[in-house]
């Protein structure tokens, strides 16, 4: 479940916004579905995930898959390497999106998928000016090398959470 200081600061980003992401779905999929009319967007990569989610109109989940990815591996993919594996077209033609909450793929050890390419698209393809971007577990190694080289000359505020949780802001 995710932290509560977490779920406070998403909500206090909330006013008039009119589409959110989140990469995971999660147990808390309903609260973050409730948050937007009809306007929250979930990525998952995990079937068993998907089917606790029988409240989530099943057209806001977008299905990817993530290849053979890993935390290990992301830390030494060339840039072809990375671009080989492709955003969902699905999601792409939703973009871009006020809010992105990155709380997936799996990302606590070296076999885990990882959550390079969520930062990297978030970044790249899915957001526009003022586009805020949550990164939870942002104390992992990968996720403060995403964070220094995607999102360095952006707006980053370290909400003090187990794990850490950044929140930036798209120029």
């Amino acid at each position: 479940m995710t932290d509560p200081v977490i779920v406070r600061d998403i909500v206090n980003q909330m006013t008039g916004i009119k589409k959110m992401l989140v990469f995971s779905l999660a147990y808390d999929a309903a609260l973050w579905d409730s948050m937007t009319t009809g306007n929250t967007y979930f990525v998952e990569d995990k079937e068993e995930n998907m089917a606790l989610a029988d409240t989530i109109d099943p057209t806001r989940i977008i299905r990817c898959d993530y290849g053979s990815i890993t935390v290990a591996r992301s830390f030494t993919m060339t840039g072809q390497e990375v671009d080989a594996i492709a955003i969902p077209s699905s999601l792409l033609a939703l973009s871009p999106f006020d809010v992105i909450f990155v709380n997936g793929p799996l990302s606590y050890n070296a076999s885990c998928p990882g959550r390079l390419l969520p930062l990297l698209w978030s970044r790249t393809l899915l957001s526009t000016s003022g586009t805020v971007v949550y990164v939870d577990d942002s104390d992992r190694s990968l996720e403060s090398l995403c964070i220094e080289q995607f999102y360095g000359d952006c707006d980053q505020k370290r909400l003090a959470v187990r794990g850490g949780c950044m929140r930036i802001v798209i120029p």
